[in-house]
Order: structure tokens, then sequence, then C-alpha cells
């Protein structure tokens, strides 16, 4: 990396994972060993307004600082700072990503008949109802490929509760899993196909590619001709097509969202359909999709682990319990 190219963006949201502030404090130091006190031009804070565990510092240190508002949780805050100022360095049309989440916005506010979120969410939750658990979630696009590691947090830590909206004891939640194609055809495949029918997938194609290249004629290979001339794009479609209709004909649920492109404004619709589906499950099961309590304990033994001041007494009792 060079130093002077480079922009460091801090997201605490309050209280911060240890290994956030931890890599942090590296990078800070790289930057002030070859920039000096120029190191400040060079770090951004995205975190709340008042609670935030790092507006003083970044206050007292003069560093562009953006916030994060108190009532929208990490996963969800792909159209606020937290997102949009990655995007905007990367030159994603920020204005067209926001309308396609406003057009995701009003079809979540239509009635069921016309409302995809909706229907997604319950289709989750009648499949949960018969033991199906897990939910797979497969793009078609190598652009896509990191999307389900957003969609695995974004669900997981939403719907996995022991607590419902009352304050009742329950066990509810379904696990999302990361698949991308065509790369898990080969890997996951034959479990979703002839493994226990407990899964649903949810496919992400596109119906045109950004770019594309043609299969070339190789001589020799003529008993393959049947990929002579035709595109990439094409075989991968073909692929997500074979795949769902495969999955189906052995009774494996899937359904597949099909995007005109991979644009802003089609990337913003996804995005915040997904937000919306998730939202809809926490209210389907009666529980708050908004919060993560399960990790918050996670985060004190760490802080305790570390020696953090503070949480001595929950040192020594973890000391006790075997864990130090």
């Amino acid at each position: 990396l060079e130093s002077k190219a480079s922009l460091v963006k801090v997201i605490p949201k309050s209280e911060s994972p240890a290994e956030t502030i931890a890599a942090y404090q590296l990078l800070r130091k790289w930057l002030e060993d070859f920039l000096g006190d120029d190191w400040k031009k060079h770090v951004a804070v995205t975190t709340e307004p008042a609670r935030g565990i790092l507006r003083p510092y970044a206050q007292a240190e003069n560093l562009a600082a953006f916030d994060v508002p108190p009532a929208v949780g990490g996963r969800y805050s792909v159209t606020c700072p937290v997102g949009t100022l990655p995007l905007a360095f990367a030159e994603v049309d920020l204005e067209n990503l926001m309308a396609g989440a406003r057009k995701a916005n009003q079809t979540a506010q239509q009635p069921a008949a016309g409302n995809l979120p909706a229907q997604t969410a319950l289709i989750q939750d009648l499949l949960m109802r018969k033991g199906m658990n897990i939910w797979v979630f497969m793009p078609y696009s190598t652009r896509l490929r990191y999307l389900p590691d957003w969609f695995v947090q974004l669900h997981d830590e939403s719907l996995g509760k022991t607590k419902d909206k009352q304050g009742n004891k329950v066990r509810v939640g379904t696990t999302a899993v990361r698949a991308v194609g065509t790369t898990d055809q080969h890997a996951q495949v034959q479990l979703f196909r002839e493994g226990p029918h407990d899964k649903l997938l949810t496919m992400i194609r596109l119906e045109h590619p950004d770019q594309d290249l043609e299969i070339p004629v190789v001589k020799g290979l003529e008993s393959l001709d049947y990929l002579f001339g035709r595109n990439f794009f094409d075989l991968l479609t073909a692929e997500a097509k074979a795949t769902a209709h495969a999955l189906a004909k052995a009774g494996q649920p899937n359904y597949t969202i099909t995007l005109e492109r991979l644009d802003a404004h089609n990337l913003g619709w996804l995005l915040q359909h997904l937000m919306w589906q998730t939202a809809f499950l926490g209210e389907l099961w009666n529980i708050n999709a908004f919060d993560q309590p399960g990790v918050e304990l996670g985060k004190e033994y760490t802080y305790a682990l570390m020696g953090r001041k503070g949480y001595e007494k929950l040192a020594a009792e973890l000391k006790a319990e075997g864990v130090e």
C-alpha cells in the first residue's frame, strides 16, 4: 500500500469489536510512521453521534467524522455513510443506488400480492415449519461473490434469537449458508441435491452482462463444438438455470431473483430487498431483528480476557470457570 494514496476508514458504531480497534491502531502507526502529522488527513471515523466510542477521539484529533444513525445496526448500514463512503470512493453512482433502494421500499409497503420481500420471507417461514432450517444464498456472478458474506451476517445475526418480543424464551432462527455459482456447483450442489432436504436455495442471476467474451473455435475439440461461438455469459446463464431445475427435480426448494443487469440501481434494490425480507421474518417469528445480544456477551468476555479496565470481575468469573 502507498500511504499517501490511502485512506483508513474505521467504523466503530458505539462499542467496537476489539479486532477493529486493534487493526486501526496498527494502521494509524503505519500512517504516522510514513506521513508524520499528516496521518490525520488519511483517517475517517464513522460512528454514532453521541455514544460512539471514537467520537471524542475524532474530535480531539480533528479527524473527518461521519454519523451512523443510532437506531441502525451495522448489518443494516449499507445505505448510510458506513457503506456509501467507500462506495463513493469506488465511483459507484450513489444517486442510482439510493433510487434502487427507494424502489425496494415502495415494493415492501405494498399488499402481500405485490410485496416481494414479504413473499420471500413467507416462503422461508413456511419451509422452516416443515423442518427446512438452512438458507443457501447463491449469486451467479463473480462481481457478487462477496454478497453472501454480508447476507450470512444480516440473516443469522438478525434472526437467531432466544427471546421473543414479549421476553418469552424461544429458540428460533435458520442458518444462512454462503455459495457462489458456478464454483459451488462443484463443491456443494451434490449435498444440496442428494443430501438432506433441509434447505431453501436463493439464486441471483443477471439478464444482461456488463462485459462478455466469446468462446473461440479450437481445432481438435470438434466434439465440444456446442460451445463454439457462444459467449461465457450464455454458459453461466445455462448453468444457473440447469442447477435450479436439477434441484427442483430432486424436490429441493429454490427460487431465482433475476436482475436486468448489475448496476448501482439494481444493487441498491437487491440490498434493500434483502434487508426488508429480514425485517419481515422478524415479524413473522415475533422477534427483534435489529439487536444481537448473543454477540455482545462474547465481546465482553474478550474485553475481560484482554485485561480491559472495568471488566476485572468478569475476568475473575471466567478464570473460575477455567477460561483464562
